[in-house]
């Protein structure tokens, strides 16, 4: 009689166990956390590599807050593991909520390893997933709470390579007579090879372009336009008179050696990614030699 009386209690006990974990988590935990991923921008482009930044926001609609942890995530290209990383550690307040931002860096050269056939190929697939895992210690709540995080968005395969190919400097009326009277020139031949060794087709713009010899602007140009393609050759030619403010510039020339300074801003528009536009600027020093 005393056993079925004790399994009788053991039964109600553990029936209203569950109804009170069931209503302690209708009550505290009516909708669970979540990440919300606000932007995903491009920071910086190089000749080497490319840095994401990732703007989210962790949400708690709990009644109490959330303990101390971090975000574990796994960085994925064409869904394989790229490398793996975590943020520093975080707390959020009860009905609050804490920005999490993640800065992703992508080596060009590391990619193409990763990726079979990365030159035939003309989109990758990036993502970052991982999660949050908060410990819980509260009567008739869950030991543990786990966040997820996801973002996922296509970027170009893309694995830039620039070449200078020919600078032709050649001086015309180069008698000192003539250079008074203004009447001295150089004559600047200039090819730049732009190339994609990756599988994506790009257009390019080509923006603020200046050219140096000696420390002097010799050239200024904006937009120049070039059709699709996987490489793209430019050509400048360019008549610059030589004036009697320019005689260190003369006597520099006069040297057969002369040093010259590029800059400029590439820019790279893609189709059918979600990254459209890369932004590459590129600087480059040498030395030219001067025909006369």
């Amino acid at each position: 009689m005393k056993t079925k009386i004790l399994k009788y209690y053991i039964v109600i006990f553990f029936i209203f166990s569950l109804g009170s974990c069931a209503l302690m988590q209708k009550i505290f935990m009516k909708k669970d956390p979540e990440f919300v991923v606000q932007s995903v921008s491009v920071q910086k482009v190089s000749l080497d590599g490319i840095v994401f930044k990732i703007e989210s926001e962790l949400f708690n609609y709990y009644s109490f807050g959330l303990p101390e942890s971090i975000l574990a995530y796994n960085v994925n290209i064409n869904q394989i593991k790229f490398f793996d990383g975590q943020t520093n550690k975080f707390s959020v307040k009860a009905n609050s909520s804490v920005k999490i931002p993640l800065t992703i860096n992508l080596r060009f050269e590391d990619i193409a390893k990763l990726v079979s056939e990365f030159y035939k190929t003309d989109k990758l697939l990036l993502s970052v997933q991982g999660k949050s895992v908060f410990p819980l210690n509260y009567p008739g709540l869950p030991k543990s709470i786990s966040v997820p995080f996801s973002v996922e968005k296509t970027i170009p395969a893309f694995l830039p390579k620039i070449q200078i190919q020919d600078v032709s400097i050649k001086l015309t009326n180069y008698e000192l007579d003539k250079f008074f009277l203004g009447k001295s020139s150089l004559n600047l031949n200039l090819k730049l090879i732009v190339e994609n060794t990756g599988g994506s087709f790009f257009k390019l713009n080509q923006k603020n372009f200046v050219f140096q010899l000696q420390g002097s602007d010799i050239v200024k140009t904006e937009f120049l336009n070039f059709s699709e393609s996987r490489k793209q050759e430019i050509e400048i030619k360019s008549e610059i008179p030589i004036t009697n403010t320019m005689q260190s510039l003369y006597k520099a020339v006069l040297q057969k050696q002369i040093d010259f300074y590029l800059k400029t801003d590439f820019e790279f528009i893609f189709e059918n990614v979600d990254f459209k536009q890369f932004q590459l600027p590129v600087e480059y020093r040498g030395e030219a030699t001067t025909l006369q």
